[in-house]
């Protein structure tokens, strides 16, 4: 380590060269002190101070999650599991930075990207291999990789936990966590040669959920001026629809009392008795990995194997309390809480194949029952607009109905939003090579190699064609334009205009190494259909 030694407010830091020329990675910086023990369902707080100069050369520890969710042999370990030097331990002290720094010339400042990882609310890190994003640096833009607490630690709403606190509020620790990161950014990035001033937010899945929790939490404006968003499934809408509902979502935001009802009865099943928060405080935390006494069926994408995750999942997350959020900040179609801030959104066109299925000569139930699952969710019409003669040809339509749907849902929250700078849209419909390609087409996460710059040979365990290295710098091109400007375009790529009802709902196509703006994936029937199913239960409500 011979980089420039950067001077942080808890102690000096220095980083080490990539694997791309000219940008520098700091690992594992602190931004937090350990959120365990006494510190447990509080808001985050500073670090320790350190003395002498800290080597940013290794990952930081993962939020407590289970050590190996997706073992050996299944398609997400290949995909994005197998390196152990991207999953380092786990424990409660996870509140750590990573930055990828590129070269900084004529004492300008470079715009920022607070990257939030995904992984269900359960899983995941800032130091996933994935997220290697070393080729979107090198486009001039720093990019800060936070975390922010898993399962349960992240959500628990309790009355002890409402008097203890100085606002008399409780939950929401994780959305706290990440706005405790951002705050850091406005204290610290200037030293690492950023403009506090221009923070794009971003993240994917579970990530996507928490920008759009920032977009709503009245704590976190003034914080960032952009957003991406991508794979948050239901737009910049609350209503979870017919999707949400199959994977096991309830309507977001129940008030205190709601949700510490539904913690109070989480807690008796998961361990099996009443719990007290002295106790839930003294445990180690490897009591939270244990497995529940009576497992939460109602899971639709992957089953609670610890305690810490069945809570997180009968708990269900945000909490109208007031503080974090209020009755008027959670409305993303309300343009007053959107307004000045440039959004991105979208998704990718074969979101379930890896969310819902094992593999597509697993299918998991009869032709009869998933036929009455599509006109149970979407009305006897689908039947006409996606085929059903098979198993074979209904579980495909099954989870092609999910992903349609949440185009729909995002093309509709952006195209009818009342905000003056409407949002961009994109589809991402390009397929990795290999890997039972044809099933699981553009997949949930298979976006991530390519906004974020990080593909590189062998990653994978994929034989990579130049049309993938070609789309990775189409959409980094686009990414790091928006991140620096708030407009995606620039000469050399293809016109991106905002998603307007009045110009036919617009979206930007990636597929094949291309970018194609469109109205339409080929299939008007289809889409027409699901826009009307989902603006007639938006009337309903």
């Amino acid at each position: 380590m011979n980089g420039e030694v950067i001077q942080t407010r808890y102690g000096k830091v220095i980083g080490i060269p990539s694997d791309t020329q000219g940008v520098t990675v700091f690992k594992g910086v602190p931004i937090g002190a350990d959120t365990g023990k006494e510190n447990r369902f509080r808001a985050p707080q500073p670090p320790e101070s350190w003395e002498g100069i800290r080597g940013c050369d290794h990952y930081g520890d993962r939020f407590l999650q289970n050590p190996d969710p997706n073992c050996q042999g299944t398609f997400w370990y290949s995909e994005f599991n197998y390196a152990s030097e991207y999953r380092p331990s786990i424990s409660e002290n996870g509140l750590v930075v990573n930055i990828y720094q590129p070269e900084v010339q004529d004492g300008r400042k470079l715009p920022i990207y607070v990257w939030i990882h995904g992984g269900a609310g359960n899983y995941g890190s800032a130091s996933d291999i994935k997220f290697d994003a070393t080729k979107l640096a090198a486009k001039g833009v720093i990019v800060v990789l936070v975390q922010y607490r898993l399962g349960f630690l992240g959500w628990l709403t309790l009355p002890e936990l409402c008097e203890e606190n100085e606002h008399g509020v409780c939950g929401n620790y994780a959305v706290l966590d990440n706005i405790f990161a951002l705050q850091w950014v406005q204290e610290n990035i200037e030293a690492f040669g950023g403009d506090k001033n221009k923070v794009t937010i971003g993240g994917q899945s579970a990530g996507a959920m928490q920008v759009m929790n920032l977009l709503r939490s009245p704590l976190a404006k003034g914080l960032f001026q952009r957003a991406i968003i991508q794979s948050g499934l239901t737009g910049l809408l609350n209503d979870p629809g017919a999707m949400g509902k199959v994977l096991g979502m309830r309507e977001p935001f129940p008030t205190v009392e709601e949700a510490v009802s539904l913690s109070k009865e989480a807690i008796r099943e998961s361990f099996g008795r009443d719990v007290t928060l002295k106790e839930l405080r003294e445990m180690e935390m490897e009591e939270f990995l244990k497995p529940p006494v009576a497992k939460n069926v109602e899971k639709g994408v992957m089953q609670s194997a610890t305690i810490l995750e069945d809570l997180a999942d009968r708990i269900q997350g945000t909490v109208l309390d007031g503080y974090v959020f209020n009755e008027e900040s959670i409305d993303l179609m309300n343009q007053r809480n959107i307004e000045g801030i440039d959004i991105i959104m979208g998704g990718t066109t074969d979101e379930m194949t890896s969310l819902m299925a094992v593999n597509s000569t697993e299918i998991p139930t009869s032709n009869e029952i998933l036929i009455t699952k599509l006109k149970g969710m979407y009305g006897e019409d689908i039947l006409s607009l996606y085929p059903t003669s098979t198993k074979e040809e209904s579980y495909a339509s099954f989870l092609r109905a999910f992903s349609d749907d949440g185009l729909q849902r995002l093309l509709l929250s952006a195209g009818l939003n009342q905000v003056a700078k409407k949002p961009y849209v994109y589809s991402f419909a390009h397929v990795a090579p290999g890997k039972n390609e044809d099933f699981y087409g553009a997949y949930h996460s298979g976006d991530l190699w390519f906004t974020m710059g990080s593909l590189k040979p062998g990653r994978a365990h994929r034989e990579w064609r130049e049309q993938d290295w070609g789309m990775m710098d189409v959409i980094t091109d686009y990414w790091s334009r928006f991140i620096k400007t708030g407009n995606p375009n620039k000469e050399s790529l293809s016109e991106w205009i905002p998603c307007d009802e009045k110009d036919g709902y617009p979206f930007m196509q990636f597929k094949s190494g291309q970018a194609n703006l469109i109205t339409t994936s080929g299939e008007e029937k289809r889409e027409k259909y699901l826009r009307n199913i989902i603006l007639e239960s938006l009337i309903l409500k």
